[in-house]
């Protein structure tokens, strides 16, 4: 037991019953944006293997960057 002698109970009081799901919803608003800097990253290195003159190997990094992207279709969900 802590010194407060609540047992941890006033911060669940503080934050609230709908702290979980803010923690969810700020873990879905992170992971969107990790998939979106990775879908980025696909599209410009499929132009630069484009630019290459290595067109297959550029349009699947392409397409696997707009699956992988959440502003497009997604294959996550």
């Amino acid at each position: 037991m802590d010194r407060r002698g609540d047992g941890g109970l006033l911060r669940h009081r503080i934050r609230g019953p709908c702290a979980e799901r803010d923690n969810i919803g700020r873990t879905i608003v992170t992971l969107a944006t990790v998939l979106w800097i990775v879908a980025v990253v696909l599209v410009i290195a499929g132009i630069f293997a484009i630019i290459r003159k290595q067109v297959i190997w550029g349009v699947v990094l392409i397409v696997v960057g707009l699956l992988v992207g959440p502003g497009g279709v997604s294959i996550f969900t």
